[in-house]
């Protein structure tokens, strides 16, 4: 683990070291291309794992696609993530800042960087510390445009998109999630929702995939996955 201090007021936090045992600090436009060097190569196998290379880098060029074409179809700024820290999550955090970070030095648009990396944190009152901690830390790192939004799930939603001007929301849903198995990638919102188009570049990952994807690239999550 290593120890870091989040701006707001300073409080220690800790995230989880990569498999190699350095921190990751990688740039997003680096982490890009990363990816991309790994769906070129799709003959490896990952020995003692269930996780096959060749299939885990077909989808993980899958879920870059869906993400250029959110961004293609909306734009940055109607765009959030949902993000509460949790693996899943994280994943779509790291992605989403790679993908971001591409489409924006490919379109001239790297001014709008600070303030185009819209998060919703949907609050608890028994949130563990070690998670509210990990997402400010994320935050700070990231330059996300990050609202901590109470309420609960189906009302905080409604309040974030009144005022945000959000109209997709990119989600760390799976398919083996109790909600998953009839979704797609882009799947509209239920009838009892506000209306936004849920993007879902994770739905074809595996448990397997979203581990092998934060050690593959050595990138942070929260340390609590450890103990």
């Amino acid at each position: 683990e290593i120890e870091i201090r989040t701006r707001l007021g300073m409080e220690r936090a800790r995230v989880a070291r990569s498999e190699s045992g350095r921190a990751a600090d990688v740039d997003s436009l680096e982490l890009y291309d990363d990816i991309m060097r790994a769906t070129e190569s799709l003959r490896e196998v990952v020995m003692g794992s269930e996780v096959c290379e060749e299939r885990f880098e077909e989808n993980l060029r899958r879920s870059v696609r869906f993400l250029e074409d959110a961004l293609r179809m909306y734009g940055p700024q109607k765009i959030a993530i949902a993000f509460n820290g949790g693996k899943d999550a994280t994943v779509i955090l790291h992605l989403y800042r790679a993908v971001l970070a591409r489409f924006l030095t490919e379109n001239n648009d790297l001014s709008v960087t600070a303030n185009a990396f819209h998060a919703m944190y949907l609050t608890q009152n028994d949130e563990f510390d070690d998670v509210d901690q990990f997402v400010q830390w994320c935050a700070d790192k990231y330059q996300l445009d990050l609202t901590r939004q109470a309420g609960g799930y189906l009302n905080g939603l409604s309040k974030y998109l009144q005022t945000h001007g959000i109209t997709a929301f990119v989600m760390g849903t799976r398919r083996s999630d109790p909600d998953g198995s009839d979704l797609f990638p882009f799947t509209p919102s239920s009838p009892n929702y506000p209306s936004f188009m849920r993007v879902n570049p994770i739905l074809h990952w595996r448990y397997g995939d979203v581990w092998h994807f934060l050690r593959r690239f050595r990138l942070p999550y929260c340390a609590l996955y450890d103990q």
